[in-house]
């Protein structure tokens, strides 16, 4: 009997590794999509969102996602925690795009506001001063806000994720 499980291990991406790997591949064809699924199977709860990165830089990201019937709620509309779990990608992008190497990260605390029902494509973007993490010598909060869009450009939600960064240890590593 097989007790390995079915899927290799997923480590958790690494500071740099995100924009190097956006820089060297964002000018092909269906890069952006390719590089969105291959971080939404390292990352599977975030993936089922299918977000889809338009822009990362040093504390600055934009993702958007499709309405699509498996995120909608009764309502007809996208399931507020479908848009809660979407809109923590661009904040864990825009951080780690920032983030200098040697680092572990959390999030540990999530708040959310909801304006209105979300239909159609919905784009979340967050930005912040790069400075913010560029040494961590100790264990820190960093809070991080996401705006929430539709299509028109109305909020449909903001919210505030709070990530715990510290230097990464021999032992935790």
């Amino acid at each position: 009997m097989n007790l390995h499980h079915p899927h290799p291990p997923i480590t958790q991406p690494q500071p740099n590794e995100i924009m190097a790997t956006w820089n060297r591949w964002r000018r092909y064809p269906g890069a952006r999509w390719l590089l969105s699924r291959i971080i939404g199977w390292r990352i599977p709860f975030t993936g089922k969102t299918y977000p889809v990165i338009e822009h990362v830089a040093p504390g600055e990201a934009r993702v958007s996602m499709k309405d699509r019937h498996s995120v909608r709620n009764h309502l007809r509309s996208i399931h507020f925690g479908a848009i809660a779990t979407f809109a923590e990608f661009p904040s864990g992008l825009a951080m780690l795009a920032a983030a200098p190497p040697g680092i572990r990260y959390i999030m540990v605390e999530l708040s959310i506001q909801y304006v209105k029902k979300a239909r159609g494509r919905i784009t979340a973007s967050c930005q912040f001063d790069p400075a913010l993490v560029a040494e961590v010598t100790e264990a820190r909060d960093l809070p991080l806000n996401v705006d929430v869009v539709d299509a028109s450009g109305e909020r449909v939600a903001q919210a505030r994720y709070v990530w715990r960064i510290a230097p990464r240890t021999a032992a935790a590593a």
